[in-house]
């Protein structure tokens, strides 16, 4: 099984371009982005996020957990935007956009990512269409998303994408120390694709001090345009 608890981006993430304008998704996905970030949220991972960013409460969903992190960033004096998206080379997740296009913030057609909530945002900050393809932490397979402002699409289509919090870093400190490297480290080692249900549950058993859920893949996407939205906002 391949090493999917080590995090690497904060020291060899690929520099974005940080003047690049309408870096946050204009586009819709098929999944309003409301109802995705109204998911909700398991208990035990909840009391993870609670914990790890210093919130006031577990969040119910994925938006109140979001709002608490942003929240938690300010008090901290950071700013986290669309351009902290974790691109790195050799990562487990990828984004190539159709017919050559750049990818927002790079001048290439692909880019890879430690997290796969981050390529599956991509085709929406400017509408262009593109494939995603995520390999598997429990094994050699591919799952690949079709990603378009009109069209999800999965192969294979009982795919899952996990989301997960490190429930026992004790590095983070209190809300006033956070940084940004610090979800690097809490999360994105956690975001990953899976072929089913049950490959997932399998990943899942054997993450001792990790919390985590799995969403559907058009829920994923959903979530990943809504995170990426709110980073723009954050500027």
């Amino acid at each position: 099984m391949a090493d999917s608890n080590r995090c690497e981006c904060c020291s060899d993430r690929i520099a974005i371009d940080d003047t690049d304008p309408g870096r946050a998704p204009t586009a819709d996905p098929p999944v309003p982005v409301e109802d995705a970030m109204a998911t909700p949220i398991p208990d035990d991972v909840g009391a993870a996020m609670e914990g790890a960013y210093d919130l006031d409460a577990p969040p119910a969903t994925i938006a109140e957990w979001l709002d608490g992190v942003l929240a938690a960033y300010r008090a901290a004096g950071e700013t986290v935007t669309a351009d902290d998206m974790c691109a790195v080379d050799d990562a487990r997740h990828e984004v190539e956009l159709d017919g050559g296009a750049a990818v927002p913030g790079t001048d290439a057609a692909a880019a890879e990512y430690i997290c796969v909530l981050d390529p599956l945002a991509v085709p929406f900050i400017d509408g262009t269409a593109g494939t995603v393809r995520s390999e598997s932490p429990v094994s050699d397979a591919t799952i690949e998303f079709r990603v378009s402002p009109s069209e999800i699409s999965v192969d294979p289509e009982t795919a899952v994408v996990s989301l997960g919090i490190d429930a026992e870093d004790d590095d983070t400190g209190s809300a006033s120390e956070l940084t940004f490297e610090d979800t690097y480290e809490l999360l994105c080692p956690y975001g990953h694709a899976f072929r089913d249900e049950a490959a997932y549950e399998r990943w899942d058993a054997e993450r001792d001090g990790i919390a985590t859920m799995s969403l559907d893949a058009e829920t994923a996407v959903g979530v990943a345009v809504g995170i990426a939205r709110r980073l723009d906002a954050a500027e």
